[in-house]
């Protein structure tokens, strides 16, 4: 890392860290938030114009008659494409085909898989948090632990600050090429605590600005061995809960940060070295925005098409398709046996079910097995997982 880059700008200090092949070393350590921002009238406007799409998104989903169908698959988009950022290749078809065949051993072994799995546990863990479980570094670490449990990065101390100095750079096997040196280990936890009392304590600025920062100061930390990245991004919509600010987990950026993955990491380190919060926070602003808007055509899609098969099996000599329908809503593929569990009939019935689903086009079958055959709501997973939405 080159100390010359650091301006008297940087919102941090340099300190001297172990020598790295026989050459002097320097670790950031950002100082605690909020930083000074000066008034801007651009800023004010982006921040102006994500708040009132992520309150379209928020409206949107309040007049759902009940939001908690359509909230698993949104988070399972989200946990897709942050794993997608650290590399993973598991892909929506293995993760319906799990969820349908209820996570059988056999398929859970695959690690891609298990990331994701564990992106979507972990996130409904923070967002269900007991309201006597503080939001704390303690908080913090539990969900480390079960993000990142089981998978790769499990031998760098799940659920346990590091207790070594770690660098960010383009070579993860060379410290000499490092463009940046997070703190060193002994200033983790302080620095931590500080970030979750700011989380929880009184604001200063606009919420989603806070977001920009807070974002920020985590990434910059980087109290874990490995993970941070993803828990970084699940702090976004749990603090955004935290605050009401979003009433359900419908909002991911990990697309967006993806998409500007260059762009994103140049933002981060340009406040490192010269405080250029301004870009930075412009940055994740329009990221609000666009996702907000994304979500919002999604779920204004999809509550269209559940209210359109409500109504067509509404009437149906089989009562039990409207739960079959708003059960596809929320794991949008399933088997005969779990069919015969979800409705608490026999097999033979529940195959009648499904099989009037797939005549009416409603079900697709994926496997092309004759036994242990997976059926999809292809319509549901068009919507959901469409690289952009279709209006």
């Amino acid at each position: 890392m080159n100390p010359s880059s650091f301006t008297s700008s940087a919102p941090g200090d340099l300190v001297t860290i172990a020598s790295i092949s026989g050459n002097p070393a320097w670790a950031f350590v950002p100082r605690a938030l909020p930083p000074e921002l000066e008034a801007d009238h651009e800023m004010a406007d982006a921040a102006a114009r994500a708040s009132l799409a992520l309150g379209s998104l928020n409206g949107v989903s309040q007049m759902l008659r009940n939001p908690d169908l359509l909230i698993r698959p949104f988070v399972q988009r989200e946990a897709l494409a942050s794993s997608r950022i650290e590399g993973t290749k598991a892909d929506y078809g293995q993760l319906i085909r799990l969820e349908a065949q209820d996570g059988k051993p056999e398929i859970i072994d695959d690690p891609d898989l298990q990331e994701v799995t564990n992106y979507v546990e972990t996130l409904f863990t923070g967002w269900h948090r007991e309201p006597e479980r503080p939001f704390s570094t303690g908080f913090l670490i539990q969900l480390h632990h079960q993000l990142m449990s089981g998978v790769r990065g499990s031998d760098k101390q799940p659920g346990r600050l590091r207790d070594v100095q770690v660098f960010i750079g383009t070579d993860r096997d060379h410290a000499a090429s490092a463009r940046f040196f997070p703190p060193p280990p002994e200033r983790v936890r302080d620095l931590l605590d500080d970030l979750c009392s700011y989380i929880v304590g009184n604001p200063r600025y606009a919420s989603l600005i806070r977001i920009a920062l807070i974002h920020y100061q985590f990434e910059t930390i980087h109290p874990f061995r490995d993970g941070n990245g993803r828990l970084g991004r699940l702090l976004i919509p749990l603090s955004l809960g935290l605050w009401n600010e979003l009433d359900m987990p419908m909002l991911y950026l990990s697309e967006y940060l993806e998409d500007h993955r260059d762009e994103y990491i140049g933002r981060l380190y340009a406040v490192s070295t010269r405080g250029d919060w301004k870009g930075w926070i412009l940055f994740l602003l329009d990221a609000i925005e666009q996702q907000s808007r994304d979500s919002y055509i999604r779920i204004r899609e999809l509550n269209q098409l559940r209210e359109s098969l409500r109504e067509r099996y509404q009437g149906a000599s089989s009562s039990r398709l409207p739960i079959v329908i708003d059960h596809l809503f929320d794991r949008p593929s399933l088997t005969v046996r779990s069919t015969a569990r979800l409705l608490g009939v026999t097999v033979p019935t529940a195959t009648k079910d499904v099989e009037r689903l797939v005549k009416d086009g409603v079900l697709q079958e994926i496997t092309g097995k004759r036994r242990d055959r997976i059926y999809v709501a292809q319509d549901i997973v068009n919507v959901m997982f469409a690289r952009t939405p279709s209006t």
